[in-house]
């Protein structure tokens, strides 16, 4: 699932999942984005960050994400695009609330019409559910200090 993108009356989210160099090319002729945010879509970055413009915010978001297969926690990366009528994500896939989020404000309407009121309330809703699935790897590194 590539590209996706869902409307609400108000509110364009357009996703993209592991992007190409060319649909990143073609995102960054579509909306104008400057061109060193979507390098920066390109490759995983190691820091957090946040920079506006006059018709947009970028922001890059960090997340840990449990790797079940070598029990490590890794690095998942969202990228997001904050314009006035309009939310873009870029990410590898490994953020599930993304895609669990984007499946649920495609599918129903009231949801996308409560939270794709507002660019500024998608954004949260996006970035409240993740920041809601790092409370078990918390809860877990908790018990381990404690353990000690």
């Amino acid at each position: 699932m590539p590209r996706t993108e869902v409307r609400s009356r108000r509110v364009r989210w357009l996703h993209l999942e592991k992007p190409t160099d060319a649909e990143l090319i073609a995102l960054g002729e579509e909306f104008a984005f400057h061109p060193l945010d979507i390098a920066d879509c390109r490759k995983p970055g190691q820091r957090q960050k946040v920079e506006r413009y006059k018709d947009y915010a970028f922001l890059v978001l960090l997340f840990p994400v449990y790797n079940p297969k070598t029990r490590a926690i890794e690095v998942g990366e969202v990228d997001f695009f904050v314009g006035s009528n309009y939310v873009v994500t870029v990410d590898e896939g490994r953020l599930a609330p993304v895609a669990a989020l984007r499946r649920q404000f495609a599918d129903h309407a009231d949801l996308r019409e409560s939270i794709g009121d507002s660019t500024v309330r998608l954004l949260h809703e996006i970035v409240d559910r993740l920041v809601v699935t790092l409370y078990p790897m918390l809860d877990h590194i908790s018990l381990d200090i404690h353990r000690a």
